[in-house]
């Protein structure tokens, strides 16, 4: 049921209802509500109470540098992402109504951005399987990609891409369009390994063009415990069964041969500690970037703090590459022209 629909329904029965004693009215106002509207549980998070507190002022300090377009997204992000919970909820799940976020207002440019997303990604030409969800991050953005300059592109053309939580393959199979030597792609997740596997096969990717590395990358080596539900957020902060190796990718890179041309990280909120084992590799191969920092204030605020810090001659700015939603808003960084 659409949200219009779901409207029309609550505001034709409310009148009825109003009929009742005051008592059973309110709990049949109760029932409408959850029966006419798009309720779910959903997880509380620090997080989102501290995008909710994010000024202008303040993004303008965390993103200082960037031009004025970054730092909009940056602020209707946050505006976005700051809507649940609702300041002084503390509970770990909260009831949230999904109308409300459908109905949050976004400019105009990005309304008619998710308009074109949605045809483009209705048009895309990767086979994916039956119970995959089709991401316009990867599908449609190419992780940023599809709009860099062309100068920029043929800098990173011929290197190694690194696809730093290949999940099902989607995001590898968008960086091939752009003639790596290669694609390392990580994935700790041995559900999503086979989901990888699966997809390449199905999208006839030649073997020689990818790298899976089933372990997580961090800022040191070791083993950790992930819950392995196979999902598109798995997460290597929420423990469970499942054992899984942990490398960096400064280590990696120094076994393996090829020049880093472009990493792509989501690593559902491990990002820091990911960028911390990989500074070395970036340093040495000034790589195109494209970075995941929505999942937590450590991501949104030290990203692009440590690479100011590491990197020179860079440009820098922000995409968000799933609009008017509380995903995918990305650190994009590579080499001016001069460097």
């Amino acid at each position: 049921m659409g949200v219009t629909l779901r409207k029309a329904v609550r505001a034709g029965l409310y009148p009825l209802v109003e009929l009742f004693p005051s008592v059973v009215c309110e709990k049949l106002k109760l029932i409408l509500n959850i029966l006419g509207g798009k309720w779910r549980f959903c997880r509380g998070d620090n997080a989102s109470r501290f995008f909710a507190a994010q000024t202008r002022a303040d993004l303008e300090r965390i993103f200082i540098g960037m031009n004025c377009a970054s730092i909009d997204m940056a602020d209707q992000f946050c505006r976005t992402r700051g809507i649940y919970p609702p300041n002084g909820i503390a509970e770990q799940y909260f009831l949230v109504n999904l109308d409300v976020w459908e109905d949050c207002p976004i400019t105009p440019e990005l309304a008619e951005q998710k308009k074109r997303d949605e045809t483009m990604l209705a048009n895309t030409d990767f086979q994916a399987a039956a119970q995959d969800k089709l991401l316009p991050e990867s599908l449609v953005y190419h992780h940023g990609l599809r709009d860099f300059p062309e100068s920029v592109r043929q800098y990173c053309a011929g290197k190694v891409f690194v696809d730093v939580g290949a999940c099902s393959g989607d995001s590898t199979w968008a960086m091939l369009k752009y003639a790596p030597s290669i694609v390392w792609a990580f994935e700790p997740s041995a559900k999503n390994c086979r989901r990888f596997l699966a997809a390449m096969k199905r999208n006839q990717i030649p073997e020689a063009k990818y790298l899976l590395v089933p372990c997580a990358l961090s800022w040191q080596k070791g083993v950790m415990q992930i819950d392995d539900d196979g999902s598109v957020g798995t997460s290597l902060d929420c423990g469970g069964d499942s054992r899984v190796e942990v490398t960096t990718l400064d280590d990696f890179a120094s076994t393996h041969e090829g020049r880093i041309g472009m990493i792509k990280a989501d690593t559902e909120g491990y990002g820091v500690a990911f960028l911390q084992g990989a500074l070395d590799a970036i340093r040495r191969d000034r790589p195109v970037l494209s970075l995941a920092i929505y999942h937590s204030e450590e991501e949104f605020v030290q990203t692009y703090a440590i690479l100011r810090e590491t990197l020179t001659d860079y440009h820098f700015e922000l995409q968000w590459h799933r609009p008017g939603t509380f995903w995918e808003l990305m650190l994009i960084g590579y080499p001016n022209a001069k460097s």
